[in-house]
């Protein structure tokens, strides 16, 4: 066995998987996309800073799966080859990679995947593994912190008919940017040939009255290009503000199997399944507006009397309702949603108007969150 293979084995018996205060480098920019809308997500992988590393040999970024636990490869970078390799599931990620290495800067050692236009299947949980050598000759093996690729769909920030508002909304701003393309093609085949005439016009005097015609005609059709463009550029702005600057939504529900509640009190929704801040009380059941906006509010409250009813309520004022009713008295579920225009400080909640007790789930056949309050800010 030569020299190096039994430094590689007394490296990995010895200092095996790196401290828990050792780890590699792993950024995922941006954290989270919406399919169909984000163009790319990119992970950096890189060796940990400050330890002693004389050389990189490998570095990896890994998907771990989150059924069974195991890992699927997405790109391997060894520093001897001459370009990093596209894993099988990068493939099916349609991943694009590069890499670089230098021996005298070994820290800076890199390995980038690209996800352009990434699909549904690319969240998850990444990990950047890197293989050194020290200055002693040993060989060390470094894991980051697992870092988490959100879809915004699969988690519920972003509903389903607000996606295809997004959906419409890039397909129109592609649209208007091709337009804005073309409209730019010819303002400068304009403008070279008013260059053209006014050139003409200092050369070639006899024809000065006709050239002067033609050079007005000219500017007409810049200015009116000109007018285009603003209005072009305007609706392409407008589209671009729609989408909000800081996302704000959650997702509350019921976790008790049943419970009573009075009528006219709040039904408090107990448990988080999603939230982006702490909007949300789940001691009072209160949602305090936290920036100025539109928002989308659905609520479904599951009863075990004939008659239930509850009330999405804004500020004391009730502004949807729902109603469930059943002959035979049994578990009913009803459902309420609204779309409206808030301000700070602004307060929502649901409010049970009658019937007896709250159903959180029913035990068999295993239905979870069958009541539940909903919220998220359009734009």
């Amino acid at each position: 066995m030569s020299v190096i293979w039994v430094l590689f084995f007394i490296g990995h018996f010895w200092t095996g998987v790196a401290a828990a205060d050792d780890h590699s480098v792993l950024v995922v920019d941006p954290p989270s996309f919406l399919s169909g809308i984000t163009k790319n997500v990119q992970l950096t992988c890189r060796p940990p800073v400050g330890e002693d590393v004389a050389r990189v040999l490998t570095l990896q970024v890994i998907r771990e799966r989150s059924l069974d636990g195991a890992s699927d490869p997405v790109a391997t970078f060894l520093t001897s080859a001459a370009t990093p390799l596209v894993e099988k599931f990068g493939v099916l990620l349609n991943a694009s990679v590069s890499a670089s290495y230098d021996a005298a800067q070994a820290r800076d050692a890199l390995l980038r995947v690209d996800l352009p236009d990434p699909a549904e299947i690319a969240a998850g949980r990444y990990t950047c593994s890197v293989e050194t050598q020290d200055s002693h000759g040993l060989l060390h093996r470094y894991l980051s912190h697992r870092t988490t690729l959100t879809s915004l769909f699969l988690n519920g920030s972003v509903p389903l008919f607000y996606q295809a508002i997004l959906l419409e909304l890039r397909k129109d701003l592609d649209t208007l940017t091709s337009d804005l393309n073309k409209v730019n093609v010819q303002q400068t085949a304009l403008e070279q040939l008013n260059n053209e005439s006014e050139s003409k016009l200092s050369a070639i005097t006899a024809d000065q009255l006709q050239l002067t015609g033609l050079k007005n005609d000219i500017n007409a059709g810049v200015n009116g290009v000109d007018n285009q463009v603003t209005v072009i550029r305007s609706s392409i702005e407008r589209l671009r503000d729609i989408t909000p600057v800081e996302p704000v939504n959650f997702y509350a529900f019921f976790s008790s199997q049943y419970a009573a509640v009075g009528n006219n009190a709040n039904i408090v929704f107990n448990s988080l399944e999603q939230h982006t801040d702490t909007s949300y009380s789940t001691s009072t059941g209160v949602f305090t507006v936290p920036v100025n906006g539109t928002y989308f509010f659905r609520t479904g409250v599951t009863g075990d009397t004939a008659t239930h009813s509850a009330s999405i309520v804004i500020n004391d004022k009730p502004v949807a309702s729902l109603v469930s009713y059943d002959d035979y008295g049994g578990v009913n579920q009803a459902t309420a949603c609204v779309v409206v225009k808030l301000t700070v400080a602004d307060t929502v909640r649901v409010v049970k108007k009658t019937g007896s007790s709250v159903y959180g789930y029913y035990p068999n056949p295993g239905h979870n969150h069958v009541s539940y309050f909903v919220g998220t800010l359009l734009w």
